[in-house]
């Protein structure tokens, strides 16, 4: 059963937190993985990485942060964390890329996310919580490579 409400002080209260950062290295053998799972063989990425290789890391893991209420914790690991959660289901949004600069081989990809807004709406589903987010991928030189926005779905 949800609770009388699903946007809680401690909820709005994320509103422009940034997470902690996640870091990677990016590697020949990872993107040769990402290359052969897309089937892409364009010449082009024998130094520069896919697209697909940044969506590919966000995609990989739940991962949990100490300043995020358990509810929000549960949202943005999709539903992976055992923890408890006032929804029953998330639903994706949709999401939005910005390819700013080549990523390369050898390049040490920062990726820091913020909570952009998050409101209460109702719909077919009943009550649902909506989170947008911001993530700002930087390479070891401080340069902008990606930004990518999405929005999830607590119901």
């Amino acid at each position: 059963m949800l609770p009388q409400a699903l946007l809680t002080a401690e909820i709005q209260s994320s509103v422009g937190v940034e997470l902690e950062p996640d870091v990677i290295a990016v590697e020949q053998r990872m993107m040769q993985r990402i290359l052969k799972s897309t089937g892409d063989t364009n010449p082009r990425w024998g130094e520069e990485v896919p697209p697909a290789f940044l969506l590919t890391w966000m995609m990989s893991g739940a991962k949990m942060s100490p300043r995020l209420p358990p509810a929000l914790n549960w949202l943005m690991s999709d539903g992976e964390l055992e923890i408890v959660s006032p929804f029953i289901g998330l639903l994706d949004g949709g999401g939005e890329w910005e390819f700013l600069s080549p990523i390369r081989l050898g390049d040490i990809i920062t990726s820091t996310m913020r909570i952009t807004s998050i409101r209460e709406t109702t719909g077919r589903m009943g009550r649902m919580l909506i989170v947008t987010w911001e993530r700002v991928h930087t390479n070891q030189r401080g340069e902008q490579v990606a930004v990518s926005r999405g929005t999830l779905i607590g119901y």
